[in-house]
């Protein structure tokens, strides 16, 4: 049996449809009321069972709130305190800085510069002691992803003669929801202790990313700007 929990959130959703695919039996947990899923206040509520290999997936929406990091790391204290057959946390490449070094190494000197890096360098620390999975993830993207992020800014101005982002030159790892979902499955069906980075390991600018999807739609003339 596998538990997730995050179950309102892009990659807890595409998880569980691979699970169903594969025929695995899934419970997925939610704190907003849900038809599909088990809802539950807050999830150290989860009830624990033997033989459950559980997949941490949840977070807070404004990861820049420290009292909200705070209330989500204590929940996190409670839930993993349980005796799980295996558990898998979800972290980011984040943790590393941001140095537009791209081919992290799980043991390079990690750097988390921002509320929400330095909340999942404290969550990681928390399950490392449990022995877990940390899977740090880099920019992930897919269908029904989130609409705050880089790839939904270049696609609301696709027809716009121009299109203005942030910052253009950021070298990023984009690795794609999929392949996440492959690395998270190997992970339950191998119970891989320790640490592991998701990503490709081959960067692109933001402007080479926007350049990508414009010469896919056949809009190579329109131009690329950085608001910075």
């Amino acid at each position: 049996m596998i538990y997730i929990t995050g179950g309102s959130g892009f990659i807890a959703n595409h998880l569980k449809y691979y699970l169903d695919l594969k025929k695995i039996n899934n419970v997925v947990f939610t704190r907003k009321k849900s038809k599909k899923f088990y809802f539950v206040n807050n999830y150290d509520e989860i009830i624990y069972k033997k033989n459950v290999i559980i997949v941490h997936l949840a977070q807070h929406s404004n990861t820049k709130n420290t009292i909200e990091n705070n209330k989500l790391f204590e929940m996190y204290k409670k839930i993993s305190s349980h005796n799980w057959t295996h558990q898998i946390y979800i972290s980011t490449a984040q943790i590393y800085g941001d140095k537009n070094l791209i081919s992290n190494s799980e043991l390079d000197v990690i750097n988390p510069n921002n509320n929400y890096s330095i909340l999942k360098k404290n969550c990681e620390n928390l399950f490392l002691k449990k022995n877990a999975t940390i899977l740090r993830l880099s920019n992930v993207y897919g269908n029904n992803m989130p609409k705050n992020n880089v790839f939904s800014d270049i696609f609301r101005q696709i027809d716009k003669a121009e299109i203005v982002l942030n910052d253009i030159y950021p070298i990023r790892d984009y690795v794609f929801i999929d392949d996440v979902i492959q690395a998270i499955y190997l992970c339950i069906l191998k119970k891989f202790r320790g640490i592991l980075n998701i990503g490709t390991g081959v960067g692109y600018s933001v402007n080479e990313l926007a350049s990508f999807i414009l010469n896919e739609v056949k809009k190579k003339n329109t131009l690329i700007k950085s608001k910075k």
